[in-house]
């Protein structure tokens, strides 16, 4: 909770909600999925090149 509320823009009850809806954050593999789950990064579109 403390590392949250240090965030710029976070206060106690977005931290406590993340907090919740994160729950075990052990669970994601690295900080990236993590901010992909919770939707807080950008989408990229890209396609593939291909040799004709």
């Amino acid at each position: 909770m403390e590392i949250l509320v240090s965030v710029l823009g976070v206060g106690e009850l977005g931290a406590a909600t993340l907090i919740a809806e994160i729950g075990d954050f052990k669970g994601f593999s690295s900080g990236n999925k993590l901010a992909s789950w919770l939707g807080i990064v950008p989408n990229v579109y890209q396609s593939a090149s291909r040799l004709v």
